[in-house]
């Protein structure tokens, strides 16, 4: 029984975490088109996001797939969750680094866009 509830537990974890994964895999791609293409126009900074969010990209891309095997590994083949707790806590801390970075950068995206309008309003 308590296995059983663990396992439960462990499962909506993981589920939320392949969400959360596929969720910033698809905005670290979005940063990495937006990086590749201020490289192509000389921006300074271009490189390190680029490594950065291809990095990110590929990562979350791998953790949402062993989310999905752990889901089933629990599920399917019924295996011991105590086996999984210490990687979930983990794989949701990467989480958290990778969603804090990417709010950073839309952040920093706003912060420049709000200043470049206040620039070019000022100068009209």
């Amino acid at each position: 029984m308590m296995f059983a509830k663990m396992r439960t537990n462990l499962g909506d974890r993981l589920d939320s975490l392949r969400a959360r994964y596929e969720t910033l895999h698809a905005q670290a791609l979005v940063e990495l088109e937006e990086a590749e293409f201020a490289q192509r126009r000389l921006l300074m900074g271009a490189e390190q996001s680029i490594a950065l969010f291809s990095e990110i990209a590929a990562k979350t891309f791998e953790q949402a797939r062993l989310c999905d095997e752990a889901i089933y590994a629990l599920f399917v083949d019924r295996v011991n969750p105590l086996i999984f707790r210490g990687s979930v806590k983990k794989a949701e801390r990467f989480a958290d680094e990778c969603e804090a970075i990417l709010a950073a950068t839309a952040a920093d995206k706003l912060k420049a866009q709000q200043l470049a309008r206040a620039h070019f309003s000022g100068n009209q």
